[in-house]
């Protein structure tokens, strides 16, 4: 088989070549195959190859956040620029073959002569020389010939003729081998004419092509890296667009977790606004101040610091009103000091308010009738409130009002020394009264009664408003008592002989009998003190328990303990008429 180039044949050949194609003079051909090659399928299956490997590559991972391949690496741009490039090079070389075949001078096709086959699809003839053939045989309406390797089908217009046709080849084959010079000129339409006429066009045809058409693949692998270079941009682009509009909508910590891990052109919203908008509304959820603080602490929010003062706000007024709802001052005041801040001015001054008010309500339910205490109690309220709880260890308490006993000086018991040292049952010194109504004695009385009598009046009050305690006892005049500088109670009381004695012969001694005249008032700064409560205790000898006493004793120890069961059962009376002044009977806290 050789190959000759249509264009590169001399005029005279091209002429008579074209006279054999078209069947106008001989040699004619013995069959022929009209037909252009398959070319342009090729390249279409080409181009729809890359257009395909194109639209793989686009959805490698497209939009999947999830996958690496999201956003195309670099090299990518060149996969891209291949299929696109062979894509558009399918395309125009499929037209410019079809364009081309159409500019052919001869139809395009297989033709069978007495000498060779040429394959003519194209202008780059093919020719088989007969001289090869190795087989013809025919089959209905077609005949096969094999030259060389290469075998041919070619159509027989008339089955009928179909044995004819391949006895001509037969023939001819068997001809050529034996043939001469005039022979082989008139069997084949490629051998050079011996007379050459001189009118006759000697300038071979010429194929006049398109520029587009000799530039295809140079047109082709242009558009495609240009192409692919933006498709690769775009498909990004696009990809990182799908990502985004996932993240979004599910708009959760996850999806922008997501969405940053691979995108790119969205990174600042997300990571400045979307993720931390979304991380806020978990703190939100939580419900509490502290977990939009520690939102705070972690994340950079400048974009939406406006939206963090408001969740914190609403957090912070929603814990204020739980705290409300419980209508304590350890939860105000505990609320107060986590939140400093808090900025709840007037209603929260209103609830701070309430407790002290409820406590008075409270306790003007439990006063007696008719009675002053609760104007009283209003101020030592207004004055706790005031002042302030105070956090001692992990509770509130509120103003400590202080309960003092101050004792006045005794008019009459020196005088009963010398009455009982007349009596005939006087047992000396042991019989002199003033030895157990000393400053020391009494001073073990009062301590203990001002802490009775303070605990008593502290369980009638919530101490977180309001609470008593003990003070110390003092001994001399209310001109001798420093000013009050906070509130307190003055207990004055004195101790006197009641005029009445008893002679007991066993246990042998004078015993003398009492009254104990109490006065309780409250002082308070800038203010004249108040009179709470004024009690006389009068006490006789209690025969009953100086029975007891067999007189075998020893000195002082009968007296002892008759003047010390007096005193005490003076100051529980006192007690327990002083707390009828403020609480009803059975009023309990």
């Amino acid at each position: 088989m050789t190959r000759r180039d249509f264009y590169s044949l001399s005029r005279p050949v091209q002429e008579r070549l074209l006279d054999s194609f078209h069947a106008r003079y001989a040699p004619l051909p013995i069959l022929v195959k009209h037909g252009p090659r398959r070319t342009s399928l090729a390249w279409l299956a080409v181009s729809i190859a890359g257009a395909i490997a194109a639209m793989l590559l686009w959805t490698l991972g497209f939009g999947n956040a999830a996958s690496f391949l999201s956003l195309h690496p670099l090299p990518f741009a060149l996969l891209f620029a291949i299929a696109l490039g062979s894509t558009i090079t399918g395309v125009i070389c499929a037209v410019a073959h079809a364009v081309h075949t159409q500019s052919l001078p001869f139809p395009p096709g297989i033709y069978l002569f007495p000498a060779c086959l040429i394959d003519a699809r194209d202008d780059r003839l093919e020719v088989h020389s007969l001289s090869e053939l190795s087989h013809a045989a025919g089959s209905g309406s077609s005949v096969t010939v094999s030259i060389g390797a290469t075998s041919f089908s070619l159509p027989v217009s008339d089955p009928g003729l179909t044995a004819e046709a391949v006895s001509r080849i037969q023939a001819a084959a068997a001809q050529l081998g034996q043939a001469d010079e005039k022979l082989i000129f008139e069997l084949d339409p490629l051998t050079e004419p011996s007379v050459l006429s001189p009118l006759a066009p000697q300038q071979p045809l010429t194929s006049d092509r398109p520029i587009w058409i000799r530039l295809r693949f140079a047109i082709g692998g242009g558009l495609g890296l240009l192409l692919g270079i933006g498709m690769f941009s775009l498909r990004n682009d696009m990809s990182d667009q799908r990502m985004f509009a996932r993240a979004r909508s599910l708009d959760s910590v996850e999806g922008y977790a997501a969405y940053l891990a691979r995108g790119q052109a969205h990174r600042d919203v997300v990571e400045h606004e979307l993720m931390p908008r979304a991380k806020l509304r978990l703190a939100i959820a939580e419900g509490s101040v502290d977990a939009i603080d520690a939102f705070t602490r972690e994340h950079s929010a400048d974009k939406i610091q406006h939206e963090v003062e408001i969740a914190r706000r609403n957090a912070l007024i929603a814990e204020f009103e739980q705290v409300r709802k419980e209508g304590t001052l350890a939860a105000l005041l505990g609320y107060a000091a986590r939140r400093p801040k808090h900025g709840m001015g007037k209603p929260y001054e209103q609830a701070l308010h309430a407790p002290y008010a409820l406590e008075l309500q409270r306790y003007r339910k439990r006063a007696p009738e008719d009675s002053e205490l609760p104007d009283v109690v209003e101020q030592l309220i207004a004055y706790s409130e005031k002042a302030g709880a105070k956090k001692v260890g992990d509770k509130f308490l509120g103003s400590d009002v202080k309960v003092h006993f101050l004792r006045l000086k005794s008019q009459t018991i020196h005088r009963a020394d010398q009455a009982v040292s007349k009596n005939p049952m006087f047992n000396g010194v042991s019989s002199l009264p003033t030895r157990y109504f000393s400053d020391t004695k009494l001073a073990e009385h009062t301590k203990g009664a001002a802490e009775s009598l303070a605990a008593s009046l502290s369980a009638g009050f919530n101490s977180e408003i309001l609470r008593f305690s003990a003070g110390e006892s003092w001994v001399g005049d209310e001109e001798s008592v420093a000013p009050a500088k906070a509130p307190r109670i003055v207990v004055h009381y004195r101790v006197e002989w009641s005029g009445g004695a008893h002679a007991s012969k066993k246990p042998r001694g004078v015993f003398i009998g009492l009254y104990v005249f109490f006065r309780a008032r409250i002082e308070m700064a800038g203010a004249e003190p108040v009179i709470l409560s004024k009690y006389t205790a009068g006490q006789n000898v209690p025969l009953e328990k100086l029975a007891e006493f067999s007189g075998a004793d020893a000195a002082g120890t009968a007296e002892t303990a008759i003047y010390t069961g007096m005193l005490q059962e003076a100051f529980a009376e006192f007690q327990k008429e002083h707390l009828a002044k403020w609480f009803k009977a059975n009023a309990g806290k």
